[in-house]
């Protein structure tokens, strides 16, 4: 299991550097095909065996897998470079909304830029993580 959330931690960091385009703008490089080809295929059985539930009286699937089955078919074909292509951005987002990010549709893909001060939003899903909700008292 060590080595699944391994894998998933570095899919995760590959896959908000492809959706997040401030962030990438960052970026001095672009990981290889070969190590992201890696992470996906150890990830992928894994996850298709035991794809996380949402919690509540109907759970259902993320199927943060089927995404990543998508993205390991584009990047098998893609030399990662800084110049991400849409459909990799749009399933790289895809992905990360099925692990709880926000839709893939919300407006903070393509503002957030990697800062500690937007970070509340995105793993929050918009809620404030400030015990105090802002009151300065």
């Amino acid at each position: 299991m060590k080595n699944f959330v391994m894998h998933l931690m570095c899919l995760m960091e590959i896959a908000s550097f492809c959706a997040f385009p401030k962030l990438r703008a960052k970026a001095t490089g672009a990981p290889t095909r070969e190590h992201v080809l890696h992470h996906l295929d150890a990830y992928l059985p894994i996850a298709r065996e035991h794809d996380t539930r949402e919690p509540g009286p109907q759970p259902k699937k993320t199927m943060s897998w089927v995404h990543a089955v998508r993205l390991r078919e584009l990047f098998s074909e893609w030399t990662p470079s800084l110049d991400v292509p849409p459909e990799i951005a749009e399933e790289s987002r895809r992905f990360l909304a099925g692990l709880g990010f926000p839709d893939p549709r919300n407006e903070i893909w393509d503002t957030w830029d990697g800062s500690d001060e937007a970070a509340g939003p995105i793993l929050t899903g918009g809620q404030s993580t400030d015990p105090t909700g802002g009151d300065p008292r």
